[in-house]
């Protein structure tokens, strides 16, 4: 009985220990909703990306109205733009990067993922996967009949591709300034 106490002990202080990492990873993790529609309360995502390129239906340039000089937040100089408006019936982000580093890099079926962020209520919307060239600049554009122009900061993310909605490893970041 002697040597089984000890053992009991080691086993329950690590399913103690255990249950205690889980509920921390689970409560810090933002809950992801996987439906279409934005849950703005828990911060889960709307992928819903109606247009892949610059769709416009007058003449007109479409006039961005906020822009964010993205900061890359892996050590590696990387650099990028990102600009969004709402013209009262289309909300549009368009984001630019240069010289990404190749995907596979961090991992086999990788990819770059664009998302908007609002601060308060916390929320984050899929801006879509950006599309890159041969050398490896990349380019994320999004277009909304929702104006998501109080989503305030720009992430770019590098994600695996688990099936996970949430976002993964931020890349490049930046909150949105007014240019008007």
């Amino acid at each position: 009985m002697k040597n089984t106490l000890p053992v009991l002990l080691s086993i329950v202080i690590v399913a103690i220990l255990g249950a205690i990492i889980y509920l921390i990873t689970t409560i810090s993790r933002p809950q992801v909703n996987p439906s279409n529609m934005p849950d703005e309360t828990t911060g889960t995502i709307d992928e819903q990306n109606e247009t892949s390129m610059p769709v416009n239906d007058t003449d007109q340039p479409f006039v961005y109205e906020y822009e964010a000089m993205l900061e890359d937040v892996i050590g590696r100089n990387l650099t990028g733009t990102a600009m969004a408006g709402f013209d009262g019936e289309t909300y549009q982000l368009l984001a630019e990067f240069d010289d990404l580093p190749n995907p596979e890099e961090f991992g086999e079926g990788f990819f770059y993922e664009g998302w908007v962020v609002r601060a308060e209520p916390f929320a984050f919307i899929s801006t879509g996967e950006v599309e890159l060239d041969d050398n490896l600049n990349g380019v994320n554009f999004y277009t909304s009949s929702a104006d998501y122009t109080e989503y305030g900061r720009y992430v770019l993310t590098i994600e695996p591709n688990d099936g996970d909605p949430a976002p993964a490893d931020h890349v490049l970041e930046a909150d949105f300034v007014l240019v008007k």
